[in-house]
């Protein structure tokens, strides 16, 4: 067995112990909204086991992320009960592809690491099931997942390790789960209740609650020969399923460095967050929120692109450069994005700015931008007619100077054509209907597309 979810760690120590490929943490994974990469991502860690000797990676965590005060909430795919469980089926899918035995863990109902060991979850039989257990139902049933990790918490007063309707009557007679269940490291409690509620093997075996004391137990009838029946089966299925009689655990452990699979690293990092910061013209002005480019943008998103992101829409109506730029440092720390949207300078022309003053601060918002290390797009503005020709050719010239010198790519009009088509723009004639959406977006998505 080997940690873990983001990594296989072998069983070397300290300084001998051998490189391998670490990928994204579980909550990248889970922004990715993504269960293509989740399988990608899945089957280099089967394949990373099996260079490092495992045959059980201890892996995913599929607990939900309910607490700010989880310990371990950046090691969970999500907040979300169905968005983890179709991540985690993916995760399992690929993993196992290479005959490695995943660890679903923990289960269940693990949700913060202060007395981790003696804290009671309470949760009724609704929330258990549509939210904590969720996840391990898909992966069980869907994903048919070979192996499960109990937890050090109490569930509704019993130790999970030991949780005879938790482990035996839901997850083996329910789900059909024929796999083998394994202890947290010492979260482990009762011989016998153990052995009959269906723990397989007690961590770190082999002598913990079992061995002698399972002898013990079994003498003085405490638990039946179908109890060891069953629990020495399943040992021996993961045994068989994960080819352990051939390929041993004493081999010696390899560090590969694929070029591919550092781009899948990258790629699945990189699904992160754009961030679009921009005025009215991107903040669904007078019309349904979910109607705006933006976001129709995250739908495309998900649609179309290879890397999905999450999309988060700072734009403000009646935003300035000088605004949004005070707000920038703000955003890039809390969402830390991999691509900044910028799509600003309208509302500085109706306050009398000069397209010098535009510039400046658009240019203080792309190295700000690029310094926490995004991409950025700039989407220009045009202004109506009656600013006069050299304004407006100043303005646009400013966008351009800006992309040229930073290398960003650049939309000299968010609204090229849309401003002036009949039935487009709403009746104060600056911004356009809910139906001109798309258009607005066909403008942008093919110069983000590659930022993604």
């Amino acid at each position: 067995m080997s940690d873990g979810p983001n990594g296989v760690r072998g069983e070397s120590l300290g300084s001998k112990r051998t490189p391998g490929v670490s990928i994204p943490v579980g909550v990248a994974i889970g922004a990715s909204f993504d269960t293509d990469l989740a399988l990608e991502l899945g089957q280099l860690l089967g394949r990373e086991a099996v260079r490092k000797s495992t045959h059980i990676v201890l892996a995913p965590t599929i607990n939900i992320q309910r607490t700010p005060i989880g310990g371990r909430n950046f090691e969970c795919l999500s907040e979300d009960a169905e968005l983890t469980a179709q991540l985690a089926i993916n995760l399992v899918r690929g993993v196992q592809h290479s005959d490695v035995c995943v660890t679903l863990k923990h289960f269940a109902g693990n949700d913060t690491e202060r007395d981790r060991h003696t804290v009671n979850a309470q949760i009724d039989e609704r929330t258990l099931r549509e939210i904590y257990l969720r996840p391990f139902e898909a992966a069980v049933i869907d994903g048919e997942a070979w192996g499960l990790m109990s937890s050090y918490n109490l569930l509704n007063g019993e130790h999970t390790s030991q949780h005879f309707e938790l482990l035996q009557q839901i997850l083996r007679n329910e789900w059909g789960f024929d796999g083998v269940i394994v202890s947290d490291w010492f979260g482990f409690h009762d011989t016998a209740k153990s052995a009959k509620s269906g723990l397989d093997i007690a961590m770190p075996g082999p002598k913990t609650i079992y061995g002698d004391k399972l002898e013990q137990a079994f003498s003085r009838g405490e638990v039946s020969q179908h109890d060891l029946d069953a629990r020495v089966a399943a040992v021996l299925q993961v045994i068989l399923r994960t080819h352990a009689e051939t390929r041993s655990a004493d081999n010696a452990e390899l560090s590969v460095d694929e070029p591919a699979e550092r781009d899948l690293c990258r790629r699945a990092a990189a699904a992160g967050t754009v961030l679009v910061l921009g005025d009215s013209l991107s903040a669904a002005h007078n019309i349904p929120a979910d109607a705006g480019w933006v976001s129709l943008l995250q739908q495309r998103v998900r649609q179309q692109s290879k890397t999905p992101a999450r999309i988060v829409n700072a734009s403000m109506s009646g935003e300035t450069t000088a605004g949004a730029l005070t707000r920038l440092p703000g955003l890039l720390a809390k969402e830390n994005p991999t691509v900044v949207v910028i799509a600003l300078g309208g509302n500085d022309a109706l306050r009398g700015l000069t397209p010098a003053q535009v510039q400046g601060n658009l240019e203080k918002m792309v190295q700000a931008s690029q310094k926490a290390g995004a991409k950025v797009l700039l989407l220009g503005i045009d202004v109506p007619p009656n600013y006069g020709p050299a304004y407006r050719q100043r303005l646009a010239a400013a966008y351009k100077a800006l992309a040229t010198q930073y290398k960003v790519p650049l939309l000299p009009f968010l609204l090229e054509g849309v401003a002036l088509q009949p039935g487009m723009m709403q009746a104060d004639g600056l911004h356009p209907t809910a139906q001109a959406q798309p258009k607005v977006l066909d403008n942008v998505w093919p110069l983000l597309r590659p930022l993604l």
